[in-house]
């Protein structure tokens, strides 16, 4: 899609969120407002406007504003700043900015290892603040888990390979784990929206798509990086498996916990 101007985009805004009002217009037929809808959805998927928005602003003159603004919202990149250990640390910032629908590139390996992430402003934002509580929380208990795992086997020398593959376990299990949580809440929380404002996959996937294209258009054809190979350790894991369960995930989950309480 040839890039528009911002004036253009809350045009094509305003043009999808009349035809959605006229779909729940009260007068047309049952047959009408399936059109209208339809219409809606196909202008919303070739220009990458969020139908959510419009419907909200369909529905609310006061949201009109506010949808106009964020669907002139600009594709960005942020460059995430790396503390040790590197590769574990890239594969979270993966699964932090991916769950917000942002595209993260690799640049580089070992010191020169850079990460970038490519996505919507607000998108970007989500993905940020997410990969930061995730990398404090895996780091913080990361280290405690570790103490502890020493203390309890006595080990009063201080081993640097078994504390690498004691690491490199917990990180790997944290961030399978958490992307697990983080999967289920997304398809969770589509399958609400979807119940109630048909079209919501549908809107995320425009999105994402287009972000994808920015990309491809910038670098061409990218490689889907390799597993790391290497010596982990069960009690990394197993570790790694609990805290990721325990982990944060900065907003309130849909589903309950095994308590049965809403998770903050």
């Amino acid at each position: 899609m040839a890039t528009m101007s911002k004036k253009d985009r809350e045009e094509r805004f305003e043009t999808i969120a009349a035809l959605l009002r006229k779909a729940e217009d009260p007068s047309v037929t049952p047959a009408e407002a399936a059109e209208f809808t339809d219409g809606a959805m196909r202008l919303a998927k070739k220009y990458e406007i969020d139908l959510t928005l419009a419907r909200d602003a369909a529905r609310d003159p006061n949201a009109a504003t506010r949808g106009k603004r964020e669907v002139v919202e600009e594709m960005d990149k942020f460059e995430i700043a790396l503390k040790r250990p590197k590769m574990q640390q890239s594969a979270l910032a993966g699964v932090a900015f991916r769950y917000a629908g942002c595209y993260l590139l690799r640049f580089g390996t070992g010191n020169a290892l850079r990460l970038v992430a490519f996505g919507y402003e607000s998108d970007l934002e989500e993905g940020k603040l997410l990969w930061e509580s995730l990398s404090r929380q895996a780091f913080m208990q990361c280290s405690v888990r570790y103490h502890e795992h020493k203390a309890q086997r006595a080990m009063s020398l201080r081993d640097p390979e078994v504390e690498r593959t004691y690491r490199r376990g917990f990180w790997d299990e944290f961030t399978r784990t958490v992307n697990g949580r983080l999967q289920r809440i997304g398809r969770e929380v589509i399958e609400s929206a979807e119940a109630t404002e048909p079209g919501t996959a549908l809107a995320i996937q425009s999105k994402e798509d287009a972000v994808k294209a920015w990309v491809a258009q910038l670098f061409g054809e990218t490689k889907v990086a390799r597993r790391r190979r290497g010596s982990k350790s069960m009690a990394g894991y197993i570790a790694g498996r609990e805290e990721g369960e325990r982990a944060t995930l900065g907003f309130k989950e849909v589903a309950q916990d095994e308590r049965g309480e809403l998770s903050g």
